[in-house]
């Protein structure tokens, strides 16, 4: 599995880093949208939360997620499959 992410991060030319491979492990595992307190509380060894933040939004802008604005004005963020 950590291959297939390694390809998505080389295809969108992505920094290969152990933060950003969590989380698309994370997202990999999960069947639906997270949220970036989701990640937070789930991924196995703790990243900043303005990490969260940033890497999300650049997975957002590259195509690999995308984001889901709810009716209680949070975001959810789910994987491109």
């Amino acid at each position: 599995m950590n291959e297939d992410f390694l390809a998505k991060l080389r295809k969108h030319r992505l920094l290969i880093a152990d933060a950003r491979l969590q989380m698309l492990s994370l997202f990999h595992s999960r069947n639906g949208g997270l949220t970036s307190a989701d990640i937070e509380e789930n991924i196995a060894r703790p990243i900043n939360r303005v990490t969260i933040y940033r890497n999300l939004q650049v997975f957002c802008k590259k195509g690999i997620l995308h984001c889901v604005p709810t009716p209680d004005s949070s975001v959810v963020y789910a994987l491109i499959r």
